[in-house]
Order: structure tokens, then C-alpha cells, then sequence
């Protein structure tokens, strides 16, 4: 069925009242913003070209897994791994992870500015939807918006303010460090993706009962589940065939 914003924010705020103890949950690549914002931070870092270690030695072991050619400098097989995904060679889930810790060996807050001129670079502001836009100015007084997302964490909590979200309200991909703060060539699993997504909402919102859930991939499908309002934005085919299941699925309707 499809819905408007105001339909959504009044089911919304009915919700609330009713289960005054919760949360709406949000994919962010896809649904609140057009594009994939943790792909952009990883094409930026391969062009920036500073793969090190202990990154370099885990790109060119997980090439050897998956039959990438690993000849020439680590980079240039980062490179031919990423090619090898984008033609169906290489899972998405392994590929996200690689997202996460392709920084491996810098700093947490090389990290963190590296995000902040990419965010800016790609003017991600200017590719929010203003339908979620408009959903979240008017529940964020009633509940609590929580951002469920397969990017990278270093990437979602610098990004969160552009829509009025805290920090503490981020889940996404995260990345391990040491004790230095100098990132691993590691995650902690199971990322944010797919039943991930549900793990490790729960795992930060353990009872929080969870009125809304936004979504635009067949990835999102089991957040969406997880909710009473499950709500698709621009979805993929196979999140709307996925949702026929969910009686109460909602498409929200386009504006712009």
C-alpha cells in the first residue's frame, strides 16, 4: 500500500502512543539518501592510494581466497577486488567488510577526517530524500530514530547530524582497533547486513519496541520485519516481492 508522509507520521505517532517505549529504525544507502555514501569513502580511499599494513597484507590474502590476481603492488589488487565485485565474483557482505577495514593501520581520527571531506566532497546533504527528511523532522520529537546501516560506522556517526540524529543513535559496520586507536585489518561480525541488521539493533535496543522500520533493499527486508510499521523508500524489486509477506508493508510515496 502505498502511503504519504503524513499517513506514515500519524501511524507513526498512534504507534507511539500505544508503545511509548521505542524507536524508528532507518537504512540510510538507498533510503534516506540516494547513492551508497560508504562506497563513495572507499572509491575516494582508492584513489588517495594509502593502503598500508596491516591492511595491504589482508587485501592481498582475501584476493588469494576468492581467486583475485594478486601480482603487482596491494593496491592494484584492491583494485581488481573491487572489479571482481562489481561483477558478481565477490559477495556483497565480504566486500562491505573490506569497506570497514581497508583503513586498516590508520589513525581513528585520519579515519575520521578522511569521512568528513568525503561526506563534504559528495555534497551528501544535497542527496538526502526530503520525504525522509520530512518523516524525521516530524516524529524525532515523539521517538527515537535510530540509523541501521551496512556502511561503515566511521562514516554513519559523521553523516547522522546532516539529519538531525545523534551519535549514539548510529549502527553500522564496525571497524576493530587497537589499544593505539590505529584501526585493524578486521570487523566485528556479523556486520550490519542482512540478519546482521537485526542482531545488532538488538544487541544496542535490546526491548525497544521498534514502531517503524525504513528500508530500500532485500538486505533491509528482516529490519523491516522486526517492526509493526514496515516501510519501503524507492525499494528494489526483491524488497517489494519480500514484503508481500508483511501484511502491514508500506511504500512511502516519492516526492522528489
Amino acid at each position: 500500500m502505498a502511503s504519504t508522509v503524513d499517513t506514515l507520521v500519524s501511524a507513526i505517532r498512534n504507534s507511539v502512543g500505544t508503545h511509548s517505549r521505542g524507536a524508528v529504525a532507518s537504512d540510510c544507502d538507498g533510503t534516506i539518501w540516494s547513492g551508497d555514501i560508504g562506497e563513495d569513502v572507499f572509491l575516494h580511499f582508492m584513489r588517495h592510494g594509502d593502503l598500508r599494513e596491516p591492511a595491504a597484507s589482508a587485501v592481498v590474502e582475501e584476493a588469494r581466497a576468492r581467486g583475485v590476481d594478486r601480482s603487482g603492488k596491494p593496491l592494484d589488487v584492491l583494485r581488481r577486488y573491487y572489479d571482481a565485485f562489481t561483477k558478481g565474483a565477490v559477495p556483497e557482505e565480504r566486500m562491505y567488510e573490506m569497506m570497514v577495514w581497508c583503513f586498516g593501520g590508520w589513525h581513528r581520527d585520519e579515519v575520521a577526517k578522511f569521512a568528513d571531506d568525503v561526506i563534504a566532497q559528495e555534497n551528501l546533504e544535497s542527496r538526502i530524500f526530503p520525504e525522509m527528511r520530512r518523516v524525521f523532522d516530524a516524529i524525532r520529537d515523539h521517538t527515537a530514530i535510530v540509523l541501521v546501516s551496512g556502511s561503515p560506522y566511521f562514516v554513519i556517526r559523521r553523516a547522522c547530524h546532516l539529519i538531525g540524529v545523534d551519535e549514539d543513535r548510529v549502527v553500522a559496520a564496525c571497524a576493530r582497533w587497537n589499544t593505539l586507536d590505529m584501526m585493524l585489518a578486521d570487523v566485528v561480525r556479523p556486520i550490519t547486513y542482512g540478519h546482521g541488521k537485526v542482531v545488532n539493533f538488538r544487541a544496542a535496543f535490546k526491548d525497544v519496541q521498534l514502531h517503524a522500520a525504513f528500508g530500500d533493499s532485500g538486505f533491509d527486508f528482516e529490519l523491516l520485519a522486526e517492526s509493526r510499521l514496515p516501510v519501503m523508500v524507492r525499494p528494489k524489486a526483491l524488497l517489494r516481492e519480500k514484503c508481500r509477506a508483511l501484511p502491514a508493508a508500506q511504500e512511502l510515496i516519492v516526492t522528489g
